[in-house]
């Protein structure tokens, strides 16, 4: 069997967004893809009608294989519903994803179809991280305030050349879980003493 026949529309994808990392939007086409590969540009069009549809699919794989697998692999392996934040950070961490998201970021800056991906896995991932506070013990004023500060503190490091870092202030964002309030004791109003002449 030939390599291109092994070369799967998934491995496509995956170079490509390797690719994006690495060099930008600029190498995601066809011919310096496959090059780079060892492939014929045969098989980038036997998976893809063109280097637009690549370009679609390479943002779909970025939404669907990073953004919303690392959620559900986080649901999965959280002892509870509370430390699916810290299982969420620690997986982003391990698999390199902030470096995806800033690239994706970077290419939103000059093109319009990134710029929608980008938009809408941002309104997706705001849906999703406001539940997961909620499932902290937040209530809506204290997750909205939380879920605003995580999103200017992710947003806004998207340029840090220490993408891990970006992490961190995330994690710095979010806090630790918050421990159920202490019920206040009822005082009893001390009877006050009349001054003595």
């Amino acid at each position: 069997m030939a390599k291109n026949d092994r070369f799967s529309r998934k491995d496509w994808l995956q170079a490509g967004l390797a690719a994006l990392v690495a060099d930008g939007p600029v190498a995601l086409r066809a011919a310096p893809l496959a090059r780079q590969l060892g492939v014929t540009t045969g098989s980038f069009y036997w998976h893809f009608r063109s280097v637009a549809d690549f370009h679609q699919a390479v943002l779909d794989y970025w939404r669907t294989d990073v953004i919303e697998k690392v959620v559900e692999d986080a649901r999965a392996e959280a002892s509870s519903p509370e430390r699916v934040l810290d299982e969420l950070g620690a997986l982003t961490r391990r698999r390199g994803i902030p470096k995806y998201d800033a690239a994706a970021r970077r290419w939103a800056e000059t093109s319009a179809l990134a710029a929608r991906a980008v938009k809408r896995a941002d309104a997706w991932r705001r849906n999703v991280l406001l539940e997961l506070l909620r499932e902290r013990g937040l209530d809506e004023r204290q997750a909205l305030d939380k879920l605003n500060l995580l999103a200017a503190a992710w947003q806004g490091s998207a340029t840090l050349k220490d993408q891990d870092y970006r992490v961190t202030l995330a994690a710095l964002a979010v806090g630790p879980p918050e421990r159920p309030a202490k019920k206040k004791k009822n005082k009893s109003k001390k009877t006050q003493r009349k001054p003595q002449p």
